[in-house]
């Protein structure tokens, strides 16, 4: 089931242990880390990463990872890992994704720094 990442962490803390989070880039991935996840009775964290996108593109990753989601026995988060171009953490977020970490391009905010509050507004609004 899908949870928030501050859910997931929160929880992870009190029980004074780890959370794995494992990359994905097809149904395959998905589907093993959910099966040794619920094997092991584990909350994790599936995550692609931006710099894989060119090969498993958003638009098809995105909803299978979270269709997966809803049918696991455990608790997962789903997380776009080094996202680095602003429209590319703008559609994680609206499909869904529970966190988004950006890589150090901080430049990309100086650049825009009026679309970079916007995003950061926006992921804040969205996820708390």
């Amino acid at each position: 089931m899908l949870c928030n990442m501050k859910e997931l962490l929160t929880e992870a803390e009190k029980e004074n242990r780890a959370v794995g989070s494992f990359s994905v880039h097809s149904m395959k991935n998905v589907k093993g880390v959910i099966r040794a996840a619920e094997e092991s009775e584990t909350p994790v964290i599936i995550q692609i990463a931006e710099a894989r996108l060119i090969h498993a593109p958003l638009h098809l990753m995105a909803p299978m990872m979270l269709a997966a989601t809803s049918d696991a026995k455990v608790r997962l988060a789903v997380h776009l890992d080094h996202g680095v171009h602003l429209e590319t953490i703008r559609q994680a977020l609206d499909y869904g994704f529970t966190s988004v970490i950006t890589s150090s391009h901080w430049s990309l905010f100086d650049r825009e720094k009026e679309h970079g509050r916007n995003y950061w507004n926006y992921w804040c609004f969205i996820r708390y």
